[in-house]
């Protein structure tokens, strides 16, 4: 039986994971302890200790363990410009480093959050100012109220610098309007405000039949284009008996290849085109019906929804406020504001398609009403919701009592006693039961 030398009782086989083999298989704790008393006091002298300044750490020239030993650094304090980019605000720390500056943010804060540091430096003057490419000066920034959108006008082609710091805070170039938009957020208008200096508001309306019709034509011609192609990769085949081989080494075998990868190249830009055209077409269909007026059951729930969102922010200013937290308490007044403008021009839009059926009409228990999703009865209604026993079977959560629980913007109207009758007569003829009807 073939056994192991080391490996017998009281060996020190497998215990030591980590194992130098320049020791002959022993451990390196083995390798320590078993040199002697004199030698280990001579390693103890020659082992430098910390030193408190850069002099006395380079006055012991005869240390052995200098990877060991961490040279100290003297810095002074510098001024750090911290801001916070998740709740806004900007503060400037005396700190010796980046790291140092952003525990003190935290600390300053109370809370936990996202920032970025630099060091503080003298702000040129617009003198000093490039007046080439990628000047700032002369750009202009705007805040639409009617969409809730930014842009940014540069009166020349920014610096690649300028340029990526805009992609990095999602503003997008769009090559129609000339201008870098995006959807308005406090660290965006910021932005805005460094590069323009200010934010104009302004209330333009899009155009919704133009950007249909644009839409639409943008459809056709990209339909066209994939009509055209799949037309050319038909030719090609047709040059080609069907069947037909590579006839390999043939003086044909070339251009028979040639032609099969360029009929592969027109499918392929053909399905892509056709996609593009598929697009299109849908944003036509949505512009169209965005030009025909928005309802006013959209309208309310957009409305509905900003109101939640402004007493949330309400909140969290208050708490803000009861912890003293300034960069808080101003990316709360901002997100405030950008609120209450919104709520401004949607609260008017709604006044203007009439307001939806509640509004208008006084709903009680019992009522009969024609809803979003059919013919129904109301069992109970409040300001915003009503729970109705609907007629149809449209996967909607229904308690016990088979009533279920709609917003009161899905209310269309009240049913007419002649509505009535003629509803009783289509199921009749249809042979259903209602269950809605007594």
């Amino acid at each position: 039986m073939l056994g192991y030398p080391n490996r017998g009782k009281g060996s020190n086989y497998g215990k030591s994971r980590h194992v130098n083999r320049g020791f002959g298989g022993r451990s390196v704790a083995d390798v320590q302890n078993a040199r002697s008393l004199k030698a280990k006091l001579v390693d103890a002298g020659l082992k430098a200790p910390l030193a408190e300044s850069p002099e006395l750490w380079m006055a012991n020239p005869n240390r052995l363990d200098l990877p060991e030993v961490d040279m100290p650094t003297e810095r002074d304090n510098e001024t750090f410009v911290v801001q916070n980019t998740r709740y806004g605000g900007t503060k400037e720390i005396q700190a010796s480093s980046k790291k140092e500056a952003i525990q003190k943010a935290i600390m300053q804060e109370g809370v936990p959050a996202s920032y970025t540091v630099d060091l503080k430096t003298e702000k040129k003057s617009e003198e000093q100012l490039p007046s080439a490419k990628g000047s700032v000066s002369g750009s202009t920034a705007t805040f639409n109220k009617a969409t809730g959108w930014m842009a940014i006008s540069f009166d020349s082609i920014p610096t690649p610098e300028i340029r990526q710091e805009m992609k990095s805070n999602g503003f997008r170039w769009n090559p129609i309007r000339k201008q870098w938009v995006a959807k308005w957020y406090p660290f965006r208008e910021d932005l805005a405000k460094k590069y323009a200096g200010s934010v104009e508001q302004v209330d333009i309306k899009p155009n919704w039949a133009a950007k249909a019709e644009h839409a639409a034509e943008m459809a056709t011609k990209h339909e066209e284009e994939s009509d055209r192609r799949y037309e050319e990769r038909r030719k090609i085949m047709d040059n080609i008996p069907f069947g037909q081989p590579i006839l390999v080494g043939h003086h044909s075998e070339k251009h028979h290849r040639s032609d099969l990868h360029k009929a592969e190249k027109h499918f392929e830009k053909s399905v892509e085109e056709h996609e593009i055209a598929k697009k299109y077409a849908d944003k036509a269909e949505r512009y169209g019906k965005k030009a025909t007026g928005e309802s006013p059951g959209l309208i309310y729930r957009r409305i509905q929804k900003l109101e939640a969102d402004k007493r949330r922010m309400e909140r969290q200013k208050a708490e803000a406020v009861e912890k003293h937290s300034q960069g808080s308490i101003g990316f709360a007044d901002k997100w405030l504001d950008y609120y209450n403008s919104r709520l401004i021009v949607e609260k008017e839009k709604y006044k203007a398609s009439g307001g939806i059926a509640s509004d208008n009409v006084q709903f009680k228990s019992g009522d009969l009403v024609f809803t979003r999703f059919g013919v129904g009865k109301i069992a109970a209604i409040g300001k915003k919701s009503a729970r109705i026993r609907l007629d149809s079977d449209v996967g909607i959560y229904a308690n016990r009592r088979n009533e279920s629980l709609l917003s009161v913007d899905d209310i269309k109207n009240k049913l007419t006693p002649e509505q009535v009758e003629q509803y009783k007569q289509a199921l009749k003829t249809k042979n259903q039961k209602s269950y809605v009807l007594d």
